[in-house]
């Protein structure tokens, strides 16, 4: 394609000397009207080429011909030589990109039957319960089977997810057109720049780009990118350094909001459970934002960790349509990869903590085990594991003992490495003695 375009600009300037060979050479018949030139546009008439000699003869003036257009190209003006190159260069950078987009929307409409993204597409893997709702539900009475006012579980069940949303296609189907119109072209240029050796430059700026997108996608893909961001074995230092952003830059809701949650969740006037309760948030998270209270029976100094509004619904649809996108990304990795990893599963591992950390009775359940573990374990009581006051805590309220503290990136290097014995003996008791 490259030679033909050259070689037409190159007979249509009469560049090349011998017009019969070099116009069959490149395969352009007889031409007795104006035409542009491929290269610069500008019209030129073309010369007649008569019929095609035959034998020996023939194949020497094509011979020549192929010379001629080889030699001549070095007649080209030197700005079209380098308009040339350059359109040349960015055909070879586009045409992966182009490539890989092509193959997500094959992939998309593999996975997502007709457009309809119900939920055939969703193999049922039964009621998959996390470890901590087994708990609650074993020594609790905990009831697995509750549901919110609008009908969505309140503990983590593929199956329950699957009904619901399987009957909400179309805000399923607004979210999935939402995840592809910022991925796509992510995907797409991700792999033009890993196929063409350009990843290394690209490396930042495609991260920045992909934090840009979780914050547009909010807080399910917030709290991914959060997770990767301490993934030294997954990812290079380049990409966590963008992602970090996600850990501190959050925005957050209105606090008229999070008084009205808390005072929901608590069943009572805020001014009966706190004597005072800062008027902004002091810090923000992909689910929840924390607020410094006092209560008001004790006087001590607590921290009020308040969901975000709507975070079940928005949470639980996006899980809905991650696992389409594992789907998505088993059909590419089988056509590009020999890779055979299981993403759908990765994405249930991901789903049952993330829904779990919606529920927050959880995580003051997981506090007040771990600060009695450490409490009778010798060598551990370095460790501090704030109080919870479950009388003031719900599924959407935290209520815990406020503990001043610097954040770990924010220290001395020597006050870490003092930290480290400490840290390391819980969590190898964690690991090898308390199973926790």
């Amino acid at each position: 394609c490259v030679c033909v375009c050259v070689c037409t600009h190159l007979i249509t300037h009469r560049a090349l000397p011998d017009m019969t060979a070099a116009t069959a050479f490149v395969g352009l018949g007889p031409a007795s009207q104006p035409k542009p030139c491929v290269s610069c546009q500008s019209k030129r008439r073309v010369p007649a080429a008569g019929p095609a000699p035959q034998g020996s003869e023939w194949q020497r003036a094509r011979g020549a011909g192929a010379t001629s257009a080889a030699a001549a190209c070095l007649l080209l003006p030197r700005r079209g030589r380098r308009r040339s190159a350059a359109r040349r260069a960015t055909a070879i950078e586009e045409a992966p990109q182009k490539l890989a987009e092509e193959a997500i929307k094959a992939a998309v409409s593999s996975v997502d039957k007709d457009g309809a993204p119900g939920e055939e597409v969703l193999d049922d893997d039964g009621c998959r319960i996390s470890f901590v709702s087994q708990r609650r539900r074993d020594t609790e009475g905990v009831d697995c089977d509750e549901v919110d006012a609008d009908g969505l579980p309140l503990v983590y069940s593929v199956t329950k997810l699957n009904d619901y949303w399987g009957q909400n296609a179309g805000a399923v189907s607004d979210r999935w057109g939402d995840f592809l119109g910022l991925a796509t072209p992510w995907i797409a240029r991700a792999f033009g720049a890993a196929v063409t050796g350009r990843w290394e430059n690209e490396e930042a700026s495609l991260a920045r780009e992909a934090v840009s997108a979780m914050q547009t996608l909010g807080p399910t893909f917030i709290k991914l990118g959060q997770v990767l961001s301490i993934r030294p074995d997954v990812l290079s230092p380049v990409v966590m350094k963008e992602l970090s952003s996600l850990q501190d830059n959050i925005a957050t809701f209105s606090s008229d909001e999070a008084r009205d949650i808390i005072a929901s969740e608590l069943g009572k006037p805020i001014d009966e459970v706190f004597s005072e309760l800062s008027a902004e948030p002091v810090a923000a998270a992909s689910l929840a934002q924390v607020y410094k209270g006092r209560l008001l029976a004790c006087g001590t100094e607590v921290a009020v960790k308040v969901q975000r509004p709507g975070a079940l619904p928005t949470i639980s649809k996006d899980l809905y349509v991650m696992r389409k996108a594992a789907g998505v990304t088993t059909e590419l990795t089988s056509r590009f990869t020999s890779q055979l990893t299981d993403w759908k599963a990765l994405v249930e591992t991901f789903g049952e903590g993330l829904y779990t950390e919606l529920d927050f009775r959880n995580e003051a359940l997981n506090q007040i085990k771990m600060k009695e573990l450490i409490a009778t374990t010798p060598n551990c009581e370095e460790v501090i594991v704030p109080t919870v006051y479950l009388e003031h805590t719900s599924r959407r309220v935290l209520v815990s003992q406020w503990i001043d503290g610097t954040k770990l990136t924010d220290l001395e290097p020597q006050r870490i490495k003092e930290g480290i014995a400490d840290a390391q003996e819980v969590f190898l008791n964690q690991l090898l003695t308390w199973g926790f």
